[in-house]
């Protein structure tokens, strides 16, 4: 019974991935895997879907960096790292964009650039 659940799940989770909805597909391919764990073709999956869902933040957050919204593009490459937190790329995009307070050289710089 468990493994008919879990295989509804991950159609639902391939057609929302289709329809475009990443977050909601990945929400239903852990269903599947909490059905029948260690699944490697839904582990497969959510996998992509983990990236897929980082990637796209990354993104936004490069996107809205560039047009001058540093905490928008902070509050993107944190959804980035609640996703994937040993993402170096996203921590240090996060640091360029939020670095410690003190940090007075990215301050100076900050402030030539507006």
């Amino acid at each position: 019974e468990d493994k008919k659940a879990a295989e509804k799940e991950f159609k639902s989770a391939q057609n929302l991935q289709r329809a475009g909805k990443p977050n909601d597909a990945l929400m239903a391919v852990l269903r599947a895997q909490e059905l029948m764990p260690g699944n490697v073709e839904f582990m497969t999956m959510g996998e992509m879907l983990r990236q897929q869902i980082v990637g796209e933040h990354m993104e936004a957050g490069n996107h809205l960096a560039a047009a001058g919204d540093p905490k928008g593009a902070a509050q993107r490459f944190r959804m980035a790292l609640a996703i994937d937190p040993q993402n170096a790329n996203a921590a240090q995009r996060l640091h360029d964009v939020e670095p410690p307070d003190g940090d007075a050289e990215h301050k100076h710089v900050l402030s030539m650039c507006s």
